[in-house]
């Protein structure tokens, strides 16, 4: 668990109005409250990286639900699909363009982990 200290000194000042406080205040509330997710810990693969059209997602857990988003450099969305890992791998087919991406994997627990995609035909 990660545990962050917020010092925050609240002070009279002409620069800073009761909006400003209130936000503060919120900020501090909030993050006391919020709970944390963690990093995924089961381990994905993408298979073959660098890939040319198809690639296969392994991961450690038999007929997972897999939410996978597809960003660019830029942090476009390219591509989004739901998919179910079958035993403990699917295959995704990708019509991308030369270049590097970001394989955003979310499983249905909310938890997150992100992989580096190479495309190179």
């Amino acid at each position: 668990m990660v545990l962050r200290t917020w010092n925050l000194k609240l002070f009279s000042s002409p620069r800073c109005s009761p909006h400003n406080t209130t936000i503060i205040n919120q900020l501090a509330a909030n993050e006391n409250s919020k709970p944390i997710k963690k990093r995924l810990i089961a381990d994905y693969k993408i298979l073959p990286n660098p890939a040319s059209d198809l690639i296969c997602i392994k991961g450690s857990k038999v007929n997972e639900k897999l939410q996978v988003i597809v960003y660019d450099v830029n942090e476009r969305v390219v591509k989004t699909e739901s998919l179910t890992l079958d035993g403990n791998n699917t295959q995704l087919k990708l019509d991308l363009i030369n270049g590097i991406y970001f394989v955003n994997l979310v499983n249905e627990n909310g938890f997150r982990t992100v992989k580096k995609l190479i495309i190179a035909k």
